[in-house]
């Protein structure tokens, strides 16, 4: 492979779609936790409060591996 293909493929344009990807799968975590705590609070009585209880924890540890994701890598969080 020659530099300029490997130079093109790898510049700052990448790495500002990697910025915006990953910012934008922080944002769905969000919002997927968010509604996954007030579904398991308006259900916890009901049979599916349990499930919801154990969905919101799985959505909000996959949120923090992103969080320390995006901090390894040092891409800002817009």
């Amino acid at each position: 492979m020659n530099t300029t293909a490997r130079t093109s493929r790898d510049g700052p344009g990448r790495q500002k779609r990697l910025v915006v990807y990953l910012n934008d799968h922080l944002a769905g975590a969000t919002a997927g936790v968010e509604l996954a705590r007030r579904a398991a609070r308006e259900h916890r009585q009901s049979p599916f409060g349990e499930a919801l209880e154990n969905l919101r924890k799985e959505i909000a540890q996959d949120r923090q591996a992103l969080v320390r994701l995006l901090g390894d890598l040092d891409v800002p969080v817009r």
